[in-house]
């Protein structure tokens, strides 16, 4: 059996008093200033910094911002007003100014420490003349209700009055007393590097929806700043009253359970006496009724960040957050998703979604960072405009990408971007814009390191998760990884997931697809970086042993294994082929590579990809080391030439195709590491296929003497096969050349009689 307890909420009957407002003369002022029924008046000497166009400039500013495009809202000017500031002293004849001549008078930031005195001041008296006035003070219209709820922070609306009743043990939970609770601290608002801009209309409309509907989903997508306006608005209603304490969750930084939050709560809120005699020694649901008892009395601010990452315990939290809605605490809940597992119970349908700033704060932010970075102003190129439209006003993007033009222009960074050919106002602006601000915040706001993220950067197209391990199995034996935590790998493919970026193969198994635009932004963020070496020779190593694999299965009997052997290659292409082109860059061998590739295109029937693949290939070896290419592996750079050559011949390029022969013969002839007779039986075929060549172009003599030395290697290696194809070959010249030497040559080398 369960005890039920009723406790009061603050919505017990509290009828006008007329005798005061009677007695109270109404204040024009104040009532125009709120827009409320009744004026507030005789506010003590504490209102004598806070005249009355004081309330009519923040009523301006906050119904029409946009007649003040040069004024910093007081929200702003009152949290800079640090100690550190010293006072301003300034004529009285500044409040007798117009509101507009005032706001950019504020907007100098001269009158920091003196406005934020007087409404610390002014809250103070209206708090305690509401407690006079009571329901005098509220109207049946919404906006009214927001605005009664902003001077009463110890009441609710009367839409929401009601009584709960709290469920609890058997064990007595006695109210706390005003000396078991501990006194508030300030909560610190990390200044963003570059300044806090904008976010003026966010504020409000943030407020009005927190306290018209109760608890509030923050809802953007990472490095739209919700983070940094969470942690803002925190430390404003903290200064200017609105909030005792703050509570602030980030689930970045660690996966917060229900039970974790309670404590972490009760230990800010309560003093050590009660904590340690009596609120340890309850339960968790018996902790959590207190600590919802104690937040539903006063209003303070309980802020859960990052709530995409929460797991844990869902059940529980969603059941503490059911009963702190609608209650004098605010809640906002800041994530990347919708969570509409804890919807339903929680905030509803209130959903405030956030965006970036608006072109004058973009601006204003853009300026700043090219200023910190000592970058050039690019503000009337059109590329530079076409960039920050680009950005969308994300901070996180501009922070990211604006410092690159210290050392690249616009233009440049959009075609780093992959975004130069989009036209501005395109459909497809829009895609690829989320798409690249998806894969700035996926980089910079991720929690893992940035050189984990970087062994994703050479691949392009699909991802085999199987081969994951190999993969981090190479990257271990980089000295430029050794500090790395490799074993995350697979965590940050996941996170890629939720992202969007990174997503399951359509048509094959364990395998993951990365978007384009991703694997663009990471080759370009990463290009020139010190551990750049170490990737991108695990890189390498890691599809030059599938490779020697898949080749495996190319040349075997078998027509399985040739099917699967393509299946492999197809996902895995571009991932091959850039491979292929890290090993040219970095003198490795390419035998496994290319011969893949060079079959995978023949049976897909793309001769003219092949073809120019095999230029690169032939131009990149030129710049290999004499003792590489002539060296141990010396064969397997005469099986790519020879293999590109004969492509080259087979589609009609007969002179490339030639050129290419002749200089794998001459690296094959002056190799030093393979023994002579190696050399000289090899050999026998380079010189057919110049033959062949030669016999195509109808260089009859030339392909004579290709031919007949071709014979004489086959015979002294008793290659039977070799002499058939050769002889048919001679034959042919012979026939189409009409030369009487070649029966009398070949008599010779075959040792047969003259007749």
């Amino acid at each position: 059996m369960k005890n039920i307890r009723m406790r009061p909420t603050g919505f017990e009957e509290n009828p006008v008093q007329d005798r005061l407002r009677s007695r109270i003369p109404t204040n024009s002022e104040m009532c125009a200033a709120y827009g409320l029924n009744n004026g507030i008046n005789q506010m003590g000497s504490a209102m004598d910094a806070a005249p009355p166009v004081f309330h009519a400039l923040y009523r301006e500013m906050m119904m029409n911002p946009s007649d003040f495009p040069h004024a910093c809202s007081l929200q702003t000017i009152m949290m800079s007003g640090e100690p550190r500031f010293k006072p301003a002293v300034f004529p009285e004849s500044v409040w007798e100014s117009s509101p507009e001549e005032l706001a950019k008078f504020l907007a100098n930031c001269q009158l920091r420490m003196a406005l934020l005195k007087a409404w610390q001041c002014f809250r103070k008296s209206l708090v305690q003349t509401d407690h006079e006035f009571g329901e005098a003070l509220c109207s049946a219209d919404e906006n009214h209700r927001y605005l009664s709820r902003i001077t009463r922070p110890h009441r609710r609306n009367d839409a929401d009055r009601r009584v709960k009743l709290l469920v609890s043990g058997f064990r007595p939970l006695d109210r706390i007393r005003p000396d078991e609770e501990k006194k508030s601290v300030r909560h610190p608002f990390p200044e963003p590097a570059y300044g806090f801009v904008g976010r003026d209309m966010d504020v409000m409309g943030v407020e009005k929806r927190l306290l018209s509907k109760g608890n509030l989903l923050l809802h953007g997508m990472g490095g739209v700043g919700k983070s940094t306006l969470l942690h803002y608005l925190a430390a404003w209603w903290q200064t200017t009253g609105f909030v005792d304490q703050v509570f602030f969750f980030g689930y970045d930084e660690k996966p917060w359970t229900c039970r974790e939050i309670v404590t972490e709560i009760a230990e800010k809120l309560l003093s050590h006496e009660y904590l340690n005699g009596r609120f340890h020694s309850f339960s968790h649901e018996e902790q959590r009724t207190v600590i919802c008892e104690k937040l539903s009395q006063k209003r303070h601010l309980l802020i859960l960040d990052h709530m995409e990452s929460s797991e844990a315990e869902r059940a529980d939290l969603r059941g503490f957050l059911s009963e702190l809605n609608h209650g004098e605490t605010l809640v906002i809940i800041g994530s990347r998703n919708q969570e509409r597992w804890m919807a339903r119970k929680t905030f509803a349908e209130n959903v405030y979604e956030l965006s970036g700033l608006d072109p004058r704060s973009a601006s204003q932010l853009a300026g700043a960072i090219l200023d910190q970075h000592e970058a050039p102003h690019y503000h009337q190129h059109p590329d530079f405009q076409r960039l920050l439209e680009l950005s969308d006003g994300h901070p996180l993007a501009l922070e990211v990408m604006l410092p690159w033009l210290k050392t690249r222009k616009p233009g440049d960074i959009l075609m780093d971007l992959g975004a130069d050919q989009i036209a501005s106002g395109n459909g497809d602006m829009k895609g690829k814009r989320e798409r690249i601000l998806a894969s700035v915040a996926y980089v910079y706001a991720s929690s893992f390191p940035l050189a984990l993220l970087h062994c994703l950067a050479p691949f392009s197209g699909s991802l085999n998760m199987e081969g994951v391990k190999r993969y981090v199995k190479h990257l271990k034996e980089q000295p430029e990884m050794a500090d790395t935590p490799l074993d995350l790998l697979p965590k940050v493919i996941q996170e890629g997931m939720t992202w969007k970026l990174i997503s399951p193969h359509s048509e094959i198994p364990d395998a993951v697809r990365i978007d384009p635009v991703l694997s663009h932004f990471l080759r370009s963020r990463f290009a020139g970086e010190a551990d750049s070496h170490g990737v991108e020779t695990a890189f390498r190593r890691y599809y030059d042993s599938m490779g020697r694999a898949v080749r495996r299965l190319m040349r075997s009997q078998q027509a399985d294994k040739r099917t699967l052997a393509h299946l492999l290659v197809r996902p895995e292409y571009e991932n091959l082929s850039t491979a292929l082109k890290l090993s040219l860059n970095a003198h490795e061998p390419i035998r496994n590579l290319w011969l893949v590739l060079s079959e995978y295109l023949d049976i897909t029937r793309k001769p003219e990809r092949k073809n120019e693949m095999g230029d690169r290939v032939l131009t990149a070896l030129e710049s290999y080391p004499r003792q590489e290419i002539e060296g141990e592996r010396g064969a397997a750079y005469v099986e790519v030439i020879s293999d590109i050559a004969r492509s080259q011949l087979r589609f009609g390029r007969r002179s490339e195709a030639e050129a290419a022969y002749l200089k794998s013969l001459m690296i094959w002839l002056r190799n030093k590491h393979h023994r002579a007779d190696q050399i000289r039986r090899t050999s026998a075929s380079l010189y057919h296929q110049l033959g062949r060549v030669a016999q195509d172009q109808g260089e009859w003599d030339a392909a004579r003497e290709y031919f007949l030395t071709d014979l004489e290697i086959s015979k002294a290696y008793n290659d039977r096969r070799g002499m058939g194809l050769t002889l048919t070959n001679l034959f042919r010249v012979w026939m189409a050349g009409g030369d009487p030497r070649i029966p009398r040559a070949i008599a010779d080398v075959m040792g047969w009689a003259h007749s």
